[in-house]
């Protein structure tokens, strides 16, 4: 187990939703959701330690501060939902996966549960390491719970990050942006208690990234790629991402993505063309990753056999990413 967290936290507890972070609420085909990817400022201040690493918070912004190397090292989770024990073991395995590989941010592309008695145990198994936990809700989260659980837990683990407070994440030369909720309102779990984002929520989005950086965006939802080999393929050969990110990563010059929801196609990555397979450990220069299930709960993959669980670990050297793949196995662990 990744030895107890020591803390020097400076910030009180974040309170609830107020005027200025509250979300609006939209419709699409009749269905109404939250808006949750408005970049919204709340104004609020904190810093805390996590040894090495020093956070500093101004608003939506987030600054991890005493990186000694320009390698950035992440690990990134998704699809964990069912807190049964053997998911519960996937997560400590994966945890102990993301020390030894020295992972200096923790990244969960969506998939914490939908009620507080699942979103409660996978927070406090994830709060046991101790680094920067960033988490974006998507299909399956209900707003309210999410929020909720988040802020009640940051009175003893300020690590978790609720990325829809937080929009952007500083770390080395590199800058994580997130874009919470999943594109389709009609497939949250949660109904209009669910998390959506629309056009303009893109737009916005977009205007969050820094020239002079290496920007990475953080979605459970995936672009709308092409081919079997793509992040966002599903079990029935289709393509499900968003059709409107891809022309706003490239209008933006975004080649690093890392992904949820299509759990199917997890361990895939391509290039930033959204087509063109890129194999673990490999260098490149545009990088899209589909982090997969991290439940263990046996899923059938695209072109791969089965999955019980898996995670992903993501390297960062300037304007190039390589990725490989954890896979858990039941009982052995």
């Amino acid at each position: 187990m990744i030895r107890a967290l020591t803390l020097g936290f400076l910030a009180v507890a974040i309170s609830g939703c107020g005027p200025a972070d509250a979300p609006d609420t939209g419709s699409q085909r009749g269905q109404s959701f939250l808006r949750c990817a408005e970049p919204l400022d709340d104004g609020r201040e904190e810093t805390f330690s996590l040894p090495p690493l020093v956070i500093q918070r101004s608003g939506y912004d987030v600054a991890i501060r005493e990186i000694k190397r320009s390698l950035v090292v992440l690990g990134l989770l998704a699809g964990i939902s069912q807190p049964i024990k053997a998911t519960l073991e996937n997560l400590d395995f994966f945890l102990e996966q993301f020390k030894g590989a020295g992972v200096q941010a923790i990244l969960v592309a969506g998939g914490v549960g939908t009620l507080s008695t699942e979103v409660v145990p996978i927070l406090d198994r994830l709060a046991t390491a101790p680094v920067p936990i960033l988490l974006v809700p998507g299909a399956s989260e209900n707003f309210d719970v999410f929020r909720r659980a988040i802020r009640q837990k940051r009175k003893t683990s300020p690590q978790l990050l609720d990325m829809t407070r937080v929009r952007r994440v500083r770390i080395g030369n590199h800058t994580i942006v997130s874009l919470p909720g999943y594109y389709r309102p009609y497939y949250l779990t949660a109904g209009e208690r669910g998390c959506a984002y629309d056009i303009d929520d893109i737009e916005k989005t977009a205007s969050l990234f820094e020239k002079g950086r290496i920007n990475v965006v953080l979605s459970p939802t995936p672009p709308r790629g092409q081919g079997e080999r793509a992040v966002d393929r599903s079990r029935v050969g289709v393509n499900i991402g968003c059709p409107d990110l891809p022309h706003m990563l490239k209008a933006s010059g975004v080649r690093f993505g890392l992904f949820g929801y299509a759990v199917e196609s997890g361990g895939h990555a391509t290039l930033d063309d959204g087509e063109t397979a890129v194999a673990p450990g490999v260098w490149r220069d545009g990088l899209f990753v589909q982090a997969g299930a991290s439940e263990a709960v046996p899923i059938t993959l695209v072109g791969q056999g089965r999955s019980v669980g898996m995670a992903q670990i993501v390297e960062l050297s300037g304007a190039r990413a390589r990725y490989r793949t954890i896979l858990a196995q039941a009982g052995k662990h």
